[in-house]
């Protein structure tokens, strides 16, 4: 990080990846943990939404300040055609396209902004959308010095 007033510069922030199929994840409905060979930790979340309606909950997501940033989500999707998933922040919802991957070898990401406040209240939820499956759901890395994950939380 740059400050040209002081004309100094440091190291940027360092990368926090809370696991999806960590234990302080909150993961419902018929979702359930499946390996993965190329997910970090060899496994993911899967069976979000479908005829469960499965979801997978990052509860405590801290923040340093109220702020809107951009988180990545890690996933794996082995059909031919992208998936959808509805992704609630805070009440927000954003409705996320997943691009076909190389079956569960070659995790892709997709990038999202989401409204986070200041604290450990925020939540993202990952749920199905139009009563379909979503993808599987590997890892959400973010910046360490924006946003903080509950010292619970495996990373």
């Amino acid at each position: 990080m740059i400050n040209a007033q002081a004309g100094t510069y440091s190291a940027g922030p360092t990368e926090t990846t809370p696991e999806a199929e960590s234990s302080t994840q909150i993961i419902t409905n018929g979702a359930k943990k499946v390996s993965c060979a190329g997910c970090s930790g060899a496994s993911e979340i899967g069976y979000i939404g479908c005829s469960a309606a499965g979801t997978l909950t990052f509860p405590a997501i801290s923040s340093t300040v109220d702020t809107t940033t951009s988180i990545r989500v890690h996933y794996t999707n082995g059909d031919s055609r992208q998936r959808y998933a509805n992704v609630i922040v805070n009440g927000v919802t954003k409705l996320v396209a997943f691009v076909p991957t190389d079956g569960d070898r070659a995790p892709k990401t997709s990038v999202l902004t989401v409204p986070l406040k200041i604290g450990s209240a925020n939540s993202i939820r990952f749920e199905g959308y139009n009563g379909g499956c979503g993808e599987l759901y590997d890892s959400l890395p973010f910046r360490r010095r924006e946003v903080l994950m509950d010292s619970s939380s495996q990373y």
